[in-house]
């Protein structure tokens, strides 16, 4: 089976913005000692293909497996997410100005709504609340059909029974900017799903056994949520997004610089060999 990258550039990030004098820095609505463990294996575990990662503890007898993935709350239709289809658009049409020796361009990636050509402040701020839920769930749903074969998989490769399986779903927002909390015609404090009564019930009510999240924008928000951890004050404590609007950068700009080898003709074939 190939390998992946999402885990390897995540754990990247975690590294780079995560941790301080050996400790990673994190957030969780229930800490526990768990938490920073299911980090340390994460951090440790090895790229796959299905699940993207996996870490066997061969001294405890423990299998731990990742799952990653990324959501937006950017409009969706059966063409996919408007962040990724124009995110494609205005790449392709970069190495076009590339190959025609244009090497320095601007382009505007549209990722939320607009109102007849124009990005309001605010604006639809319960429309990116909506989409954040929706999105979500269509994609957790179809990883969590998943969680067997991933099992199967990395028995295939251990070559034994584990006293315990782990599943872990590694997710990111990957909204450019990041989502966060509209109130009062204010734009408020980012978006921690975690924190939030939609994303909790989901972990709950799975065979999940922890969330580990962060913000491609925003690497410094990690965060982890272990299912055994989840009680009814932690429910009742949580926030209900369905009384919230959210904020997102509608359109932003993106500055590409390309520059040029040119290297000899009679190298170049000599490299081919």
């Amino acid at each position: 089976m190939c390998e992946k990258k999402e885990i390897k550039t995540f754990c990247k990030q975690i590294k780079d913005s995560c941790i301080k004098n050996s400790k990673i820095l994190y957030t969780s609505p229930a800490d526990c000692p768990q938490n920073t463990i299911i980090l340390e294996k994460l951090l440790s575990c090895k790229e796959f293909e299905r699940p993207d990662g996996y870490y066997f503890d061969t001294k405890e007898n423990n299998l731990y497996i990742f799952e990653h993935f990324e959501f937006d709350c950017s409009p969706n239709n059966k063409d996919g997410s408007k962040l990724r289809k124009n995110e494609s658009i205005v790449m392709k049409n970069e190495e076009e100005q590339i190959e025609a020796g244009n090497h320095e361009m601007v382009s505007f990636i549209v990722q939320g709504y607009d109102k007849n050509s124009s990005y309001g402040i605010g604006d639809f701020g319960d429309k990116y609340k909506d989409n954040y839920v929706k999105n979500f769930t269509k994609i957790f749903k179809k990883h969590l059909s998943q969680i067997e074969k991933y099992k199967e998989n990395c028995l295939k490769i251990i070559k034994c029974n584990p006293k315990k399986i782990i599943v872990s779903f590694v997710f990111e927002d990957a909204i450019t900017y990041g989502t966060f909390y509209f109130k009062n015609n204010k734009i408020n404090k980012a978006v921690n799903p975690l924190l939030t009564l939609q994303f909790i019930k989901l972990l709950k009510n799975s065979e999940v056994d922890f969330f580990i999240y962060n913000s491609k924008s925003m690497p410094t928000q990690l965060a982890v949520l272990n299912k055994e951890c989840i009680n009814d004050e932690l429910l009742n404590n949580s926030i209900d997004i369905e009384h919230e609007e959210f904020y997102i950068v509608p359109v932003y700009p993106k500055f590409t610089y390309a520059t040029t080898t040119i290297i000899d003709k009679k190298l170049f074939e000599k490299l081919k060999l």
